[in-house]
């Protein structure tokens, strides 16, 4: 059948999928298994009366398909879905358009289908099946894995990539971090600001304790330093978010761009500036992003000039350049574009290119700003080197902003 001949329901998805861990026997999913009377007697028993599974695949031909669905988990499009200590096998799917993205998955087990969508049928924003849809299955299997003797994936080998574990899952105790998460850390300049006051509460303690006013006094110098302490904290934290946080950041030109974002490794400060935007971060086994809201002389973007972008990117085997406002939504304008594709983009002899951002139509690769008073830039590339031991340009070449005319 061809890909897009006809549709399948979330259910129908994983429950082909059941096929490659029962060695190419078709089960039928079900979510009844017993009925009984009031009284509490037996009258139909899934295992017993329920559709017995079918032979549809040679054992050999499901246990080739769960290798090289192993292959996607542990070195392909869902690496966000590994399992610490648990082999998984599966297949990330995104369709035209970005209107649907999924990731299918299985282990010795368990099978878990997750689909994002829109029930309108919108486009979403550039989401693949192994972004969002990986990293929910991974939650949901982390967490249904507690607790439980693992098996083996037929034909595939040991349990996992870590050593030594067990070959039962450990149980989640009460107060635990939620699984495969690390726990979040505070930066050294917060860590050090925090021991200064814990040392000065406990200097004014120790000085009251001597002079025997231990009460009232010792409660008002508590008060004042949690307050001071609550302050500083809350306003640092305040500014990281709304200005945006410069802790792991990667910074050239006029480009700014956070490697670790997309990773397990992501700072507190970039964690919540990610919730309170809804940004979804590019994931370091996918990319990286750049952005930038002002011009190579620090002057901000303005729609109502006109800006060149010229030059070259870093090396990436797909890289897109997006207009968004201040708030990160597209910009409305009369040319339904709103940005580029290193597919699409007019090239110079040389391999370079030049991009016109402005308010008036220009022919050549034009980038409409819809005569917004702000807006910011941003690179997305894929599949590129770019890391956080890029610092400079020559290793990592952005293409400059330079403003020209305004109206």
């Amino acid at each position: 059948m061809p890909i897009g001949a006809d549709e399948v329901t979330v259910l129908d998805h994983t429950g082909a999928y059941s096929i490659f861990p029962n060695l190419g026997k078709a089960m039928a999913p079900h979510a009844i298994l017993e009925v009984r009377t009031g009284a509490g007697e037996l009258i139909w028993r899934w295992d017993r009366d329920g559709k017995k599974p079918v032979q549809v695949l040679t054992p050999q031909v499901a246990m080739d398909m769960s290798m090289m669905m192993s292959k996607v988990v542990e070195e392909g499009t869902a690496r966000r879905a590994i399992l610490d200590g648990i082999r998984a096998a599966g297949k990330t799917g995104t369709t035209n358009a970005y209107r649907d993205a999924w990731f299918v998955g299985f282990t010795g087990n368990m099978i878990c289908g997750v689909w994002f969508g829109n029930d309108d049928y919108a486009v979403m924003h550039q989401m693949t099946g192994g972004s969002l849809p990986a990293m929910t299955w991974h939650e949901i299997m982390a967490y249904a894995h507690q607790g439980i003797e693992l098996k083996p994936i037929p034909g595939l080998g040991p349990q996992g990539p870590s050593a030594g574990r067990p070959v039962t899952a450990e149980a989640k105790k009460d107060g635990d971090a939620p699984p495969s998460r690390p726990t979040s850390v505070l930066t050294k300049r917060g860590a050090d600001a925090l021991v200064r006051v814990e040392r000065l509460m406990d200097d004014a303690t120790r000085a009251l304790a001597a002079r025997g006013e231990m009460t009232k006094a010792s409660d008002d110098t508590r008060a004042q330093a949690l307050a001071i302490a609550a302050a500083v904290g809350l306003g640092a934290t305040w500014m990281a978010l709304t200005r945006g946080s410069a802790y792991g950041g990667v910074n050239i030109g006029a480009w700014l761009g956070w490697p670790k974002n997309g990773t397990l490794g992501i700072d507190p400060y970039a964690r919540a500036s990610v919730a309170r935007t809804g940004e979804l971060p590019v994931g370091s086994g996918d990319g990286v992003a750049f952005y930038a809201r002002t011009d190579d002389a620090g002057q901000p973007l303005d729609g109502r000039c006109d800006v060149l972008l010229s030059g070259t990117t870093p090396q990436a085997r797909f890289w897109t350049i997006t207009l968004y406002d201040p708030d990160g939504r597209l910009v409305a304008n009369s040319a339904q574009r709103q940005g580029f594709t290193s597919q699409e983009i007019i090239r110079n002899t040389d391999g370079s290119f030049e991009i016109l951002v402005g308010p008036r139509a220009r022919p050549g690769n034009w980038l409409p700003t819809g005569g917004v008073e702000k807006y910011l830039l941003v690179l997305r590339l894929y599949d590129t080197p770019i890391g956080m031991g890029t610092r400079t340009g020559s290793e990592a070449p952005m293409p400059s902003i330079t403003k020209r005319a305004c109206l």
